[in-house]
């Protein structure tokens, strides 16, 4: 008996069927879970995205190579608007970094919106969300704007109640203007790392080519991003020869050789 029980076991999934379990009862259908972007950690508190969730939520939405070009040159004509704004005002993003730093929130709310002034040209485009769901098909728009929706709701409410859970209170009108400023304060530390992160990389292969004593490398590191934000990341000849001799006087003679290998290499 048994021996027939296996061999119509192995006949079925030959045939790409599922054995029927001896004793099985009623089937209940388990219903696929739906792509969300609110997700919580170990402690119940939201998981915070490293993106807007306006274009993490593109990726759940399983759009055509049309639809993403699209959707892409929109997020990237933004970035550079607001590229253009962090760069020609970087004292002014520095004072917001030290602001919040400092934990001066007036201050850096007054800072905040003394930027604000400079993305006049982003604020002529509208809301993130409302240009990127206006350029998707029209059956994807719908699911799209819930799924954004869907997160600053919970980003909302989470904050709220990390205010309560150290005493505090947010009414949901604050906790959304505090999301905000922490938004814009992502988006220009994304736009900063593009830039001026971008631009030392090249001095960051140098700098692991020398040979380095720590007390030399926290030096001349310094110094590139002192040159990267004094130059806007832009510099003349002059500047850049300038920078090659601050390093080479802080260097041992095998150290300036490789240095000048290098630039002679590129």
């Amino acid at each position: 008996m048994k021996i027939a029980l296996v061999l119509v076991a192995a006949a079925s999934v030959a045939m790409g069927q599922q054995p029927e379990p001896a004793l099985k009862g009623p089937t209940v259908a388990t219903p696929a879970a739906k792509a969300t972007l609110v997700e919580q950690d170990f402690k119940g508190r939201l998981k915070r995205l490293e993106i807007p969730p306006e274009e993490a939520a593109l990726k759940l939405l399983s759009l055509d190579e049309a639809t993403l070009k699209k959707t892409d040159k929109i997020i990237q004509e933004r970035a550079a608007i607001l590229d253009k704004a962090v760069i020609e005002n970087l004292d002014l993003v520095g004072q917001i970094h030290n602001a919040g730093q400092s934990g001066d929130k007036t201050e850096a709310l007054q800072l905040f919106r003394e930027f604000a002034k400079k993305l006049e040209p982003l604020k002529a485009r509208g809301k993130l969300v409302e240009e990127i769901q206006a350029a998707l098909p029209d059956e994807k728009q719908e699911r799209y704007a819930a799924l954004v929706r869907e997160y600053h709701e919970a980003a909302v409410e989470d904050t709220v109640d990390q205010a309560a859970s150290h005493g505090g209170k947010l009414s949901p009108r604050e906790a959304i203007g505090r999301e905000v400023l922490q938004a814009i304060g992502r988006e220009i530390k994304r736009s900063y790392d593009r830039q001026i992160a971008g631009r030392t990389a090249d001095y960051e292969k140098l700098l692991a080519n020398l040979d380095l004593r720590p007390e030399q490398e926290t030096k001349i590191r310094n110094m590139v991003t002192d040159y990267v934000q004094q130059t806007k990341a832009n510099p003349s000849t002059e500047q850049k020869r300038d920078l090659f001799w601050k390093i080479h006087k802080e260097l041992d003679r095998e150290q300036r050789a490789k240095l000048v290998a290098y630039y002679r290499g590129k």
